[in-house]
């Protein structure tokens, strides 16, 4: 639901208005993985050995890779739509 509303927002805006929230949205999942790096990296330094603590450390190393997934797609999308400014 979150998502929609964010699209809702963003189709009522103007493109200049559009692009700070991608921005936004960019700096927001930065901060994201820099948390979600530090917690993976306390993790490791307890050394896990239960069950739940291996299963942490492996969602931890999945959700760090579909951030870094997120986050390469809003700046390459950012980068197209640049150069497509440039053109015009």
């Amino acid at each position: 639901m979150g998502m929609w509303a964010l699209f809702l927002v963003l189709a009522r805006l103007g493109p200049a208005q559009a692009q700070s929230m991608t921005e936004i949205f960019l700096e927001s999942e930065r901060a994201r993985l820099v948390t979600l790096r530090q917690e993976l990296t306390a993790l490791v330094k307890q050394e896990p050995q239960s069950d739940e603590e291996l299963t942490r450390l492996i969602r931890l190393r999945l959700e760090i890779r579909r951030v870094e997934g997120r986050i390469k797609a809003i700046e390459q999308g950012i980068k197209e739509r640049e150069q497509e400014q440039q053109q015009q």
